[in-house]
């Protein structure tokens, strides 16, 4: 474990223990390898994919998966990976199977479609969720190596995921149905409604049919939208009414979901309205501020300039959810009233408040609203100069490169790093002669070897030589490392909206549950906000700063398992790179596969899942505690 937290993947530590007679110690060795991701542990683990013993197979045959999501780790040995996995397919053992087709989509070679769609037909449904989720990973992991690179998904899948969607087990129908809304393709979507995909008995599969219709704006199914607004479970409502406002169908909104007991569903109806309506008056007295937000947003995009009013009311309030919108709406109208409404109030407010005053000046290009997003790259808060360097990238201003670099030369402290990677971000977009010898003085001196890898990949793409080598960052190592646990601990988190228990993954996670189960005893959650919340998706809290920027003061490398993320699954997020997990934490509304083999999961909900649907943004974990 030490070996593995300080990534040092050529130890020879891992050498013995691939070698131990103890199968158990040959899988924790592989398992380590495929976290590292380091070019010396592939030779280990193609021995370790032949072991005689099945956990040991299978766990080395997940992390050769893993390393299609780092192709510099693969050192362009992807094609004997996948050379090594093929056999792995036709294994009598399932698990194996299942673990093989996942890893030949997360190396992402051009013929894994045509190795994977087969296996769809697979007599395991274990093995045949595996390569629905598989068809997704081969584009998706494409794509975040490419990220301008947008791979036409062949015919032969798409036929296959159809037929997949018909599958007697739900768990692949509702996983084939995922797969085709991640790739946002129209062509199987008659073949896929003719089935009455959103009556389906699985929730899931309801749910991911309306969000392909989302995806793919096919007005000719808006019926079955329509009809779905009345379903039983409130996620696939909430997907209903997205798909109808994608759809551009407000005439087909129920209006009696402006009563339903999800905010989910009342904040997607307000989304959708485009007129004064009675729905309209009622969602703006709502009781909760998602709901309220939502419609003042709906307001204006009924009344225009008109609803200035309405906007000064609620900027110079109290409620920040409120203000927030205001801002974004300001920004939307792009009016000489509305910027000069957002000049005359942004300095006002919690952090969080400015920060998102700043956000819509990037629409603007006059002097004044340059020389307020200038004053923001002053600001003392994290979030409030690093929103202001978002919005300084989106600018034409001829002065805008050189307040860049002086803001990065006021900002080089470790809690400004995620801005400085933001700095190299938006002067990557700027004319070579004026960015490039700074983007050089970055990848030569920055502190933090990720900003300077960000900068090295900029002067790459232009093509300059002798760039300097990227040294991997400095260890940390969270302060509770040393915890131990003999059993899955249970931390019980009470909010402002109920009680969540949470079962940890000691075993799987054991430093992140460690971390956790530390930074709880320390009574380091009391009080701390949920600061994000994205509908159907995750809620995300645990900042000290209480806005997403804020971190523990340490890192806690990624333990990446494959332990799938449910609904209720919690998990570590974390910055652009592995190893950048901290102190925050999210939890899903839903499946979320796309984020298998990415981000740690480290436990699930085990009591208060409609307490997770019920959170806002705002609301507060009032105390986190360890179930004695």
């Amino acid at each position: 474990m030490l070996a593995e937290d300080g990534r040092t993947g050529g130890a020879p530590i891992f050498g013995r223990a691939a070698a131990s007679p103890d199968p158990a110690i040959r899988a924790r060795a592989a398992l380590a390898l495929g976290r590292i991701l380091a070019p010396e542990g592939i030779d280990p683990l193609l021995s370790l994919s032949k072991d005689g013993d099945p956990f040991v197979r299978r766990t080395a045959i997940f992390a050769m998966g893993q390393y299609g999501f780092d192709v510099d780790g693969a050192a362009g040995r992807e094609a004997g990976l996948l050379a090594a996995i093929r056999p792995a397919l036709e294994d009598p053992d399932e698990q194996i199977r299942a673990v093989a087709v996942e890893a030949v989509g997360k190396l992402a070679l051009e013929m894994a479609p045509a190795v994977v769609a087969p296996v769809l037909k697979d007599k395991s449904s274990m093995v045949r969720c595996m390569a629905a989720m598989a068809c997704f990973r081969w584009r998706h992991v494409i794509r975040l190596r490419q990220p301008d690179v947008k791979p036409e998904v062949p015919e032969v899948l798409l036929t296959a995921l159809v037929e997949a969607a018909s599958d007697a087990d739900p768990g692949v129908r509702w996983r084939a149905v995922w797969a085709l809304a991640r790739f946002g393709d129209p062509r199987p979507v008659p073949a896929l409604f003719a089935k009455n995909i959103t009556r389906d008995s699985h929730p899931w599969t309801r749910f991911f049919a309306l969000s392909l219709l989302v995806s793919t704006k096919l007005a000719p199914f808006a019926a079955a939208a329509a009809e779905a607004q009345k379903d039983p479970v409130s996620h696939v409502r909430a997907a209903a009414v997205r798909a109808l406002n994608a759809l551009e169908r407000p005439d087909l909104l129920e209006k009696s979901l402006v009563t339903d007991p999800s905010h989910h569903v009342r904040e997607a109806f307000a989304d959708g309205l485009v007129g004064e309506s009675p729905e309209l008056e009622a969602l703006a007295k709502d009781s909760s501020p998602t709901v309220r937000a939502a419609a003042l947003l709906a307001r204006v995009r009924a009344r225009g300039d008109r609803a200035m009013p309405d906007l000064e009311a609620a900027v110079e309030g109290g409620d920040p959810l409120l203000r927030i919108a205001a801002f974004k709406a300001l920004g939307n109208l792009k009016t000489d009233p509305a910027l000069e409404l957002i000049l005359k109030t942004r300095g006002s407010g919690d952090e969080d408040v400015r920060a998102a005053a700043l956000v819509p000046l990037s629409n603007f290009q006059d002097e004044k609203s340059f020389a307020s997003i200038v004053e923001g790259l002053k600001a003392k808060g994290v979030a409030e100069r690093g929103t202001a360097i978002e919005s300084l990238g989106s600018r034409t201003d001829p002065a805008m490169v050189a307040a860049a670099i002086e803001c990065y030369r006021n900002s080089l402290d470790r809690e400004w790093v995620e801005m400085r990677e933001s700095i190299v971000d938006a002067l990557a977009a700027r004319p070579p002669e004026s960015t490039t010898p700074f983007l050089l003085e970055v990848a030569r001196t920055d502190p933090a070897p990720s900003v300077r890898k960000r900068a090295v990949a900029v002067l790459r793409s232009r093509k300059v030589e002798n760039l300097p080598a990227v040294a991997a960052a400095p260890s940390t190592r969270t302060p509770y490392f040393s915890y131990r646990m003999t059993s899955n601990p249970t931390v019980i988190l009470e909010t402002t909206k109920g009680t969540i228990e949470i079962e940890c993954f000691a075993r799987e996670a054991p430093i992140h549950v460690a971390n956790f189960v530390g930074l709880v005893e320390r009574g380091f959650y009391d009080g701390s906000k949920w600061h994000r919340v994205v509908p159907n998706f995750v809620i995300q809290g645990g900042d000290p700063l209480g806005n997403g920027w804020g971190d523990a003061g340490w890192s806690v490398r990624a333990e990446v398992n494959d332990v799938p993320y449910g609904r209720g699954t919690v998990g570590m997020p974390r910055s652009s790179g592995f190893d950048t997990g901290g102190c925050q934490i999210f939890i899903t509304h839903l499946p979320t596969p796309h984020l298998d083999g990415l981000y740690t999961v480290f436990g699930r909900v085990v009591r208060g899942l409609d307490v997770i649907d019920s959170i806002e943004v705002g609301d507060r974990i009032l105390r986190a505690t360890l179930k004695r």
